[in-house]
């Protein structure tokens, strides 16, 4: 018979140990490398799509409006309160500290739009990295990066509206207790919140109304309480309405009137678009005909059918787990506000469609 003694069972103990700890440590390690490949990708399709388009300036239509902007800053010009602007203070702010940064010329001003499209990128993978999985992080991290973040050459506001929205709404998604401050995701989406605030208005009301909605909606789940919803809506109201805002007014010395005329009440000019929420040939192809070069021109189509498809899952598992009808009523609610909300977006900026339609992914 074998004879265990004290020091041969530490060392069996000690094996047991080591085999445990290395079979844990596989699946972990497993998923790092993935993830470190994934951010290598991001950073390399980045960089390959920066160096092929930063010096292409086919149209300074729009750039013209942030290359000036830098230099009026420069000059000591605040917008709203010495120059009419319904443009907000972050398109000013970042290519002006840019330009002092990497040069005052447009090639300069690029280096803003790489810093927008590896920062923001990296970001947005690492929030999604444990809600989601690394592969399906990595597929929407690429999305919006691709198509929203890079889609211009300097920062420009739809790209960084656009990176906002998909923070604050998955980082809700994977953590819907805003207070207190649990993780750094919350740290980031707060972060996203402010900066949405003193960037495009129309881009941060969505923002506001599907986080109020994803609030209520995690309170209706069970995932927190309504304690909880009370304290998110005061953090949305504190970081998505009054510091933004506190914020513009004190940098410019503009008056709280001046700010709401120019920013809110003025741009009007496109509202009559939203008319076309509900015609269908946006969704089949380009409500403006300068997208030649698309690849798939239903392109609405095609986010407003996987918001559709997210929608009668919400549904089936309404029905295998039995819901209340105000349960469904609720669903339904969130996917049909969903769907006017990325609509509204898209038709408004149809010059940038590409960009606009990843609302719906990120909504699904």
């Amino acid at each position: 018979m074998a004879i265990v003694t004290p020091a041969a069972d530490r060392l069996l103990a000690l094996d047991f140990y080591i085999f445990v700890t290395t079979e844990h440590a596989k699946p972990a390690l497993c998923g790092n490398i993935l993830f470190w490949i994934m951010a290598a990708v991001l950073v390399g399709c980045v960089l390959v799509l920066w160096t092929r388009n930063r010096d292409v300036l086919r149209d300074i239509f729009d750039y013209s409006v942030v290359i000036a902007a830098a230099g009026k800053v420069e000059h000591g010009f605040k917008p709203y309160a010495e120059v009419r602007s319904p443009m907000q203070s972050s398109t000013y702010l970042l290519n002006y500290l840019t330009e002092q940064a990497f040069g005052r010329d447009y090639r300069g001003l690029t280096m803003g739009g790489l810093l927008q499209g590896l920062v923001g990128g990296l970001l947005l993978l690492g929030l999604l990295r444990r809600p989601l999985g690394t592969w399906l992080a990595a597929g929407l991290a690429m999305a919006v990066v691709m198509a929203g973040l890079m889609q211009h050459m300097v920062f420009f506001y739809n790209p960084i509206g656009i990176w906002c929205l998909g923070v604050v709404l998955l980082g809700l998604a994977a953590e819907p207790a805003l207070w207190p401050v649990r993780s750094l995701r919350t740290v980031v989406l707060l972060a996203a919140l402010f900066l949405s605030g003193i960037n495009k208005i129309n881009f941060h009301g969505v923002t506001l109304v599907l986080a109020i909605l994803l609030s209520i909606a995690s309170w209706r789940s069970g995932r927190i309480t309504l304690q909880s919803v009370g304290r998110n809506l005061l953090v949305l109201a504190l970081f998505g309405g009054i510091l933004p805002v506190a914020f513009e007014l004190a940098w410019t010395g503009a008056t709280y009137g001046q700010w709401l005329e120019q920013v809110v009440l003025g741009p009007t000019a496109r509202h009559a678009f939203l008319a076309q929420i509900l015609a269908p040939a946006i969704y089949l192809a380009p409500a403006q005909d300068y997208y030649a070069h698309f690849l798939v021109r239903g392109i609405g189509g095609l986010g407003l059918g996987l918001l559709a498809v997210t929608g009668v899952w919400l549904f089936m598992e309404a029905w295998t787990g039995r819901r209340p009808v105000v349960d469904w009523l609720e669903r339904g609610l969130l996917v049909l506000v969903g769907a006017v909300a990325a609509g509204a977006l898209m038709i408004t900026n149809h010059e940038t469609v590409l960009l606009t339609s990843l609302a719906y992914p990120l909504l699904a």
